[in-house]
């Protein structure tokens, strides 16, 4: 079971926390378990829990999230796939963080790529809307924690639970990634078989 308690300080003003008997955590949660049982699961044993808060402004389909360093995640209730999404968003940033990769630095035995290079980000953009030139680390953030979100939008459409519209908006991010983590991403032997299961998820998502 997924840990749910109010956080003790919403990280910025634009939160308020979310009482964990709201009708809203309830919802997130059975969503989450009746499209991705797994996902479900997986989110029980890799996160300390869950933080639910919501925006004090109307912010439409759109979710919030963060991690804290004990391992909390907080995503915003507002939208209720939104805040699935963000569970399973963080919590794959968290499993490169137990792995060793960070956004800008790694630890030895996973990526060869020297910190200093940069490659396209396939969530950021610059003002002129190319992609933000990032570290492979951050690279590898991005797609891999759109799996996660990108898997359970596909299953939860399939089960007619929501809009095809939210895999569409996510997969997108998996899209920019692969190639990039594919053609440039230079794991250590010992990191090498992780990346290739990676990569084979993203080519199966492509395909959806």
């Amino acid at each position: 079971m997924i840990r749910v308690r109010e956080i003790p300080a919403p990280p910025s003003p634009m939160f308020r926390s979310v009482r964990p008997d709201d009708p809203r955590v309830g919802e997130v949660l059975s969503l989450l378990d009746r499209a991705w049982p797994f996902g479900y699961q997986r989110a029980a044993r890799s996160v300390s829990g869950w933080h639910p808060v919501e925006c004090v402004e109307p912010m439409g389909r759109g979710c919030h999230c963060g991690q804290s360093p004990d391992g909390w995640v907080f995503s915003t209730v507002n939208d209720v796939p939104g805040a699935v999404e963000g569970i399973l968003h963080e919590m794959g940033h968290l499993d490169l963080h137990k792995l060793g990769v960070h956004l800008e630095e790694w630890d030895s035995g996973t990526l060869l790529n020297d910190p200093g290079e940069r490659y396209p980000s396939p969530i950021r953009t610059l003002p002129d809307g190319s992609p933000e030139p990032r570290p492979m680390g951050a690279v590898l953030h991005a797609a891999y924690s759109y799996m996660w979100v990108s898997e359970f939008d596909l299953r939860a459409w399939r089960g007619g639970l929501i809009g095809r519209e939210y895999f569409d908006g996510n997969v997108v991010r998996v899209r920019r990634g692969v190639p990039t983590l594919r053609e440039h991403c230079r794991p250590d032997e010992q990191f090498s078989e992780f990346l290739s299961r990676v990569l084979g998820w993203g080519d199966e998502l492509l395909c959806a």
